[in-house]
């Protein structure tokens, strides 16, 4: 059963690269956060597209077998909760795609933060800087 704590993180395909590609630059940063927070009550959301855009890039880098490891740590954890991201927070991401157009980030990120404003989840573990852009605290510091 998945117990959520009020203490929240959103994490970004970035983090979830790093934790489990060990020859990703922030690899030891991203464990060492993690660790940090071991057995405190958090919650780590993130959503279906940040799972499909980390899957996929593992794949392609690291193998099939961190796609599946990733995978299964997502799905069977009790402390991540996963989010789809339906017509209304496509529709908010689309805004937020177009009103900040001068800043070069993915639909993927304007997705994550519509589910971030919607949540109201001021925290990301990410080690992309858009985040901090659009106002969000990032972690690790």
């Amino acid at each position: 059963m998945k117990v959520f704590a009020k203490e929240g993180f959103f994490v970004d395909s970035s983090a979830w690269i790093a934790l489990y590609d060990r020859d990703d630059q922030y690899h030891q940063r991203a464990s060492q956060f993690l660790k940090t927070y071991k057995g405190r009550p958090v919650t780590y959301h993130t959503s279906d597209y940040i799972i499909d855009e980390s899957i996929t890039h593992l794949r392609y880098t690291v193998g099939l077998e961190a796609s599946i490891k990733l995978w299964d740590s997502l799905f069977s954890s009790p402390v991540i909760l996963i989010h789809a991201i339906d017509s209304a927070l496509r529709d908010s991401a689309w805004k937020i795609f177009c009103q900040y157009s001068a800043i070069n980030f993915s639909f993927t990120d304007a997705t994550s933060f519509a589910l971030m404003q919607n949540l109201r989840i001021r925290k990301a573990f990410t080690f992309d800087h858009h985040f901090s852009v659009l106002g969000f605290e990032i972690f690790p510091r």
